[in-house]
């Protein structure tokens, strides 16, 4: 909406921005002079322009609409008018008369309430200490319902309202003069919504004889009815808003929940320094993660934490993350703090600059700053950078003598990632999706605390293409694909297994070791059929076909209320992987493997899980997993 002052030649514009609606001021010269948001406020249907510092909009807020009077200067917003109806477009006509429409809305029977039927409606202008506000008496000038509308549309220099309807069928304009209105505008003072008042008048106001005498009453129409039998529309009793009703406000909480896990999709989890967890990938725990946050405090400030319940005495999981968004530009700041027990090889045969071999029984601590940024460049494409310092820190139990003189192991990371993801899904039912899916990232990755700085970067592509042969058959396939390179260093990419697996194979005759040229590793999944450690190296591809039938959506139709049955599903699937390595330290291991099964998923209480189970190796292998999104 534009509005232009009349004498400054200053230009108002209001527009919808990312959910919230702005203001901005420009000079008559084009130049912008202000911009704030319109907090609280769902809507508008119109505005004013009082001043250069105060505007009037007739603006919607939780299913009610009234006008308001918003001060540029301080941001204030005070009502104008204040009432259960319905506030439309509005004249200020003389800096002393409102001319708006009003009503309340139809019920389901197509009948007008007992309040206030639709139509054009006259105000006097009153001033009052904090401000200005409407009297509490309108006339109504013209009736119309819902369907046809009478909308002023100027004032001829005489002073006459012009008013545009459709009562006869076609566009007509009618003029009306104000004289009609003197001595029929109220300026009585304004009914009282205070708890105490508002309760005392309660039974009065909704009892039965109320609504009958209000349903018998006659508006007045000072300029006749154009459209007919409108006046005569039967007012029904029904409960209106009014803010007497509302309960002081409180701060409520995020409804708690637990949620079974953290996964490789947490960026804290995507890479783990090699040197100080022993070579081998630690597949993250799956255990209950109690999340929650504060909301209703700032609509574009989030804060939210999570706590995972430690199972023994192996660790724990903290983070807690704020974010901002006010602009199209969101951003967010994380701090996360793992710590996890673990055991080194014992075959490896790592030592500390003595020579002398490191105890087996680690504890590692994490500490994770991260702050990121996500800016949308349309409705399917976002680009987003993360910019992390990691500091890791190798703690050697003190179990015995032996491991009493190992000092702890630092190393301190600069983490950056640019990634670029675009989408476009859609689900027909849980589980059950077309479209396509496509994310590449290039990561790179700084030490701090060596001797010798390494630098090492990484580029992975990761395309997913979801296919509906017929309403029974669906196919999905995920192409991957992974390169590092960098000095002093590269990354690990290890395969096998499946992300959120519940209990990870891994084989435990590979052996890495101390030397290897590698600063970082992570695990690229799904790979089933093949233990963690299979294959590995610095660069690979990977190709995941996977055929699923909605079992009882479509073959054997069944109506049920049980998400387990109805989303249940059968497929087979088949992984083929391809990887590169130049390192000759490491255990001999194929460069290209393959695989094929069966699976089986569902929704149960509310998490993706899945059964697979591969075939081909002799004994079948098994996976049970959740398909948890990426955070």
């Amino acid at each position: 909406m534009v509005k232009v002052a009349g004498q400054t030649g200053s230009i108002f514009i209001i527009f919808p921005w990312k959910g919230t609606l702005i203001l901005e001021k420009y000079n008559n010269t084009g130049t912008k002079v202000y911009r704030n948001s319109l907090k609280g406020m769902d809507g508008i249907a119109g505005f004013e322009i009082i001043t250069e510092d105060e505007l009037w909009l007739s603006a919607h807020k939780n299913g009610v609409s009234d006008m308001v009077s918003f001060r540029l200067s301080s941001g204030k917003v005070q009502p104008v008018t204040d009432d259960p109806y319905d506030q439309g477009a509005f004249e200020v006509v003389q800096d002393s008369l409102l001319v708006f429409r009003s009503g309340y809305p139809l019920t389901v029977s197509g009948r007008d309430t007992f309040e206030r039927p639709y139509g054009l409606y006259a105000s006097p202008v009153l001033q009052e200490r904090r401000g200005y506000r409407a009297g509490d008496d309108p006339v109504l000038l013209v009736a119309d319902s819902m369907w046809l509308k009478a909308d002023v549309t100027g004032i001829t220099p005489e002073g006459a309202l012009v008013i545009a309807h459709t009562g006869s069928g076609s566009l007509q304009k009618d003029t009306f003069r104000l004289e009609a209105l003197d001595g029929r505008l109220s300026l009585k003072e304004g009914t009282s919504v205070r708890k105490t008042e508002f309760l005392r008048e309660r039974k009065y106001r909704d009892s039965l004889g109320k609504a009958i005498r209000e349903a018998d009453k006659d508006y007045k129409n000072e300029f006749g009815n154009i459209f007919g039998t409108n006046l005569g529309q039967q007012d029904t009793a029904r409960e209106v808003f009014l803010p007497g009703k509302e309960e002081n406000y409180r701060i409520r909480l995020y409804k708690a929940y637990f949620n079974a896990g953290i996964n490789n999709a947490y960026f804290i989890n995507k890479y783990q320094p090699y040197k100080a967890y022993g070579g081998t990938y630690k597949v993250p725990e799956l255990g209950a993660m109690f999340t929650g946050g504060v909301a209703d405090i700032f609509e574009d400030h989030h804060l939210n934490f999570g706590f995972r319940l430690p199972v023994g005495n192996n660790g724990s999981d903290f983070y807690t993350l704020y974010r901002n968004l006010t602009r199209r530009t969101d951003w967010e700041l994380m701090y996360f703090r793992k710590v996890e027990q673990t055991s080194l090889d014992r075959d490896a045969y790592w030592t500390d600059e003595r020579g002398m071999p490191y105890p087996t029984s680690v504890r590692i601590r994490t500490d994770y700053l991260g702050l990121g940024f996500h800016y949308p460049l349309n409705l399917h494409w976002r680009l987003s950078a993360n910019l992390a310092i990691r500091k890791d820190k190798l703690i050697f139990l003190s179990t015995d003598r032996y491991s009493l003189p190992f000092a702890p192991v630092h190393e301190l990371w600069n983490i950056n990632s640019l990634k670029l993801k675009g989408a476009q899904v859609r689900y027909s039912a849980p589980l059950t999706r077309t479209g396509w899916s496509l994310e590449a990232s290039a990561d790179g990755m700084v030490s701090g605390m060596r001797k010798e700085s390494s630098i090492v970067y990484a580029l992975q592509l990761d395309a997913q293409h979801y296919l509906k042969l017929s309403e029974a058959v669906r196919v999905e396939t995920a192409f991957r694909a992974g390169f590092s390179r960098g000095r002093n260093g590269m990354v690990l990419y290890n395969f096998g297994g499946v992300n959120g697996n519940l209990a990870p194979l891994r084989d435990e005759d590979r052996i890495f070791p101390q030397d290897a040229p590698y600063i970082m590793q992570t695990l690229v999944t799904p790979f089933r059929g093949y233990p963690q450690n299979s294959m590995y190296g610095s660069a690979y591809t990977l190709l995941n076909l996977d055929i699923y039938v909605p079992l009882f959506r479509t073959l054997i139709p069944v109506h049920t209320g049980f998400s387990f049955i109805r989303n249940f599903q059968l497929g087979v699937w088949s992984d083929a992987a391809h990887t590169w390595r130049q390192e000759h330290v490491l255990s001999p291991a194929p460069d290209f493997l393959y695989s094929y099964g069966l699976s089986a998923r569902t929704i149960l209480a509310g998490y993706p899980i899945r059964i697979d189970m591969a075939l081909g190796r002799g004994q079948p292998v098994w996976y049970l997993s959740l398909d948890l999104p990426a955070q």
